[in-house]
């Protein structure tokens, strides 16, 4: 089957709400995240395959090129997220106490080394965080500004040469995952003068994590990272190899037992059909979700029937095996899955529409905005002759440049809308976020007080099941009672891989994760 790629374009931009949290709360949630997972390793080599790295030095939130999987072997942060288990472990932190109701966080390093046995300090996190504020301004994709406290250095304090604070905006339940994230790593500052990503030029550099680069590199694109002998943690594999190649080079180096894992950098998804039923194929969820927004505060999609139709109508099962024909995962939540830790949230309950609707008059079609770009089109035309042909509802669809449709979609000029997000961190909050009032999703007058309740309620709790119950009633609120969101399909990873012999992958939902914890 050919696959036909939808590409996103979707703005970084977000906009939380205020909460606040009590000590004694953050305190346990600090003895729980803070656990150490335990595994046996014997990998003497794991080989990876990817795509080639780009010769670009932009560094953005959220971006998952291959030169991230490398970034994620050689650095690392205060804590880190396990890929395995999704808890919050300590990295080159020791503990945490949360401070100021959890608005301040202090931090206490162990006795650890840069690579080039230099002793790693508090003032090293500080200089790479305000180096990393800097390129944030500088490219325009902010991250860290988004949460500290005035976006300046006084939030990034220094108390003694193993001890540092950060302070936020406010009191963030997710702040630890915050710190998983890579603008958060530490870099040294030859980093941030790099003319490029390429390894040749990683491996002029010091590294923070598990691994280190070798200045040597073969013909074949191939290029090794070593288990650092000062590393103060003995996991992982001893030597990762790399191997820069095509899909079609990928499947012949896999199948020819040559390398371990064909990352979803480079998977043939022409093949798809024919690989999807292999015992080493998975495809984890991604961190975008495709989906559209329906205007309740237009009518005559202020009847709750109309909108329960056009959600109801779209099997997105065929959408994703007739049209899009690739490795997209068909879904029926506003969040994946994996996002949520403790609850499930990929099932649709059913619900009986409260009102009846007529389908409205053939001189007054819906509208229905969209960016020009043809994957968004594609799916556009397949749904308006879906929608008129089930229920006989008629849609008239505009395609528009991005920088209008965002304008347009800004204003609530449309029935219907796209509204795809790609999360910034690894919490539900991430797209919850976008339709409390005065958001992204949400222009003036659009509000939901009974969503935005809940969220803030949420923001009362720390990481738990008890928040994600509240998060989770929020997002059936506005897919289930309310039906303001039409969700469409997932991104997702896929992949080759065994599994059964290699664990440690997979359940976090992002394809960049660090390799020192792959065990057997």
């Amino acid at each position: 089957m050919k696959y036909q790629r939808i590409q996103l374009l979707i703005p970084v931009f977000m906009l939380l709400t205020l909460s606040l949290f009590s000590k004694g709360q953050r305190d346990g949630a600090e003895d729980k995240l803070s656990q150490k997972s335990e595994t046996t390793v014997n990998i003497p080599q794991f080989s990876i395959l990817i795509s080639e790295i780009p010769e670009e030095t932009e560094f953005f939130p959220g971006r998952d090129d291959p030169e991230m999987m490398v970034f994620y072997q050689l650095f690392e942060g205060l804590v880190v997220e396990n890929p395995e288990s999704c808890e919050i472990e300590t990295a080159l932190a020791e503990d945490w106490e949360f401070l100021e109701e959890g608005q301040v966080i202090r931090f206490r390093l162990k006795t650890v080394l840069w690579s080039d046995g230099t002793p790693v300090t508090a003032e090293d996190f500080r200089t790479s965080w305000l180096r990393m504020l800097e390129l944030e301004e500088k490219t325009a994709k902010p991250f860290i500004s988004l949460f500290i406290k005035d976006k300046g250095s006084e939030a990034l304090r220094v108390l003694s040469d193993n001890t540092l604070e950060i302070e936020f905006n406010r009191p963030y339940p997710f702040a630890l995952r915050l710190l998983c994230e890579p603008s958060f790593f530490l870099y040294p500052s030859s980093f941030f003068e790099l003319e490029n990503y390429s390894p040749q030029l990683l491996a002029t550099i010091p590294s923070s994590s598990a691994y280190t680069l070798k200045p040597s590199f073969s013909d074949d694109k191939s290029f090794l990272l070593t288990k650092r002998k000062n590393y103060h943690e003995n996991r992982g594999p001893e030597t990762l190899k790399f191997t820069e190649c095509s899909s079609e080079e990928a499947l012949s180096l896999y199948t020819a037992a040559k390398a371990q894992w064909l990352t979803s950098y480079v998977f043939p998804v022409q093949k798809l059909s024919e690989l999807e039923y292999r015992y080493d194929f998975s495809a984890p969820s991604g961190r975008t979700s495709y989906f559209y927004i329906l205007n309740r505060m237009h009518s005559p999609l202020g009847n709750s029937g109309l909108r329960r139709e056009l959600v109801e109508v779209v099997d997105t099962e065929l959408l994703v095996q007739d049209l899009l024909r690739g490795p997209q995962q068909p879904a029926y939540s506003l969040i994946p899955g994996s996002f949520y830790k403790k609850e499930a949230s990929s099932l649709r309950w059913p619900v009986e529409p409260e009102e009846e609707f007529e389908a409205a008059g053939k001189e007054s079609p819906l509208i229905f905005i969209y960016p020009v770009e043809e994957g968004h089109r594609k799916v556009a035309e397949y749904l308006i002759a879906l929608w008129y042909e089930k229920s006989g509802i008629p849609v008239e669809g505009r395609s528009m440049d991005w920088l209008d449709f965002l304008q347009a979609r800004d204003r609530g000029e449309y029935d219907i809308a796209l509204g795809g997000w790609t999360a910034q961190y690894n919490d539900p909050h991430s797209f919850l976020s976008l339709f409390l009032t005065g958001s992204l999703f949400r222009y003036p007058g659009s509000g939901n007080n009974d969503f935005d309740k809940l969220i803030l309620e949420a923001e009362l709790l720390p990481e738990g099941a008890a928040r994600e119950k509240i998060q989770y009633e929020a997002e059936s609120l506005l897919l289930h009672r309310d039906n303001e969101i039409l969700p469409l399909f997932f991104t997702t990873f896929p992949q080759l891989l065994n599994t059964r012999e290699f664990k440690g992958i997979g359940k976090n939902p992002s394809a960049p994760q660090p390799l020192k914890f792959l065990h057997n």
